[in-house]
């Protein structure tokens, strides 16, 4: 008898990537060989919830981290697939270099840039070291791709009132 398992993930971004897994059990119930539905990334989108499905998947199924890097590779097309004929083997020879990879390039810039608002707009807290506030901005910088001389702008705006002028007149360094 076989079992059909669906599962679906829902994107949020009007698409829905599903997958099947078909188990098949033989009669003495001794042998589970699952058969996959591949899912693609386009990369029309970004790809942090294509990952989070494509993850999932790769749980349910067992597979290893050789394993994750043939799929995933295998599952891209269109301007991802096109971008993966671009990039050295060396640099996404592993799944989570190939992962951390696609994720870096098919990133949401508009949350990237509602990010660097975000960053721009921090105000030093009463009580807060100026290292303090430059380590919560620097944090924040590593989720998005606001550069040095953002942060330093942001730095040197949020720092309380009276310090980002001294600090800007000693001609600070990131």
């Amino acid at each position: 008898p076989q079992q059909n398992i669906i599962d679906h993930f829902d994107l949020g971004i009007n698409q829905l990537i599903d997958f099947e897994i078909e188990l098949g059990i033989d009669e003495n119930m001794a042998q589970i060989r699952p058969q996959v539905k591949q899912i693609t990334f386009d990369g029309l989108r970004p790809a942090k919830r294509y990952i989070e499905a494509f993850e999932s998947q790769a749980e349910i199924c067992h597979w290893e981290d050789a394993d994750k890097l043939i799929w995933l590779k295998n599952g891209l097309s269109g301007r991802a697939k096109d971008w993966l004929r671009t990039v050295p083997d060396a640099d996404i020879n592993t799944y989570e270099l190939c992962r951390d990879r696609l994720r870096e390039i098919f990133r949401d810039k508009r949350a990237d840039w509602q990010k660097q608002a975000d960053i721009s707009s921090m105000k030093q807290t009463v009580g807060q070291s100026v290292i303090e506030f430059a380590g919560e901005l620097r944090e924040k910088q590593s989720d998005c791709d606001a550069n040095d001389v953002t942060l330093m702008a942001a730095l040197i705006n949020g720092l309380r009132k009276g310090l980002g002028r001294d600090v800007a007149i000693q001609n600070p360094a990131t």
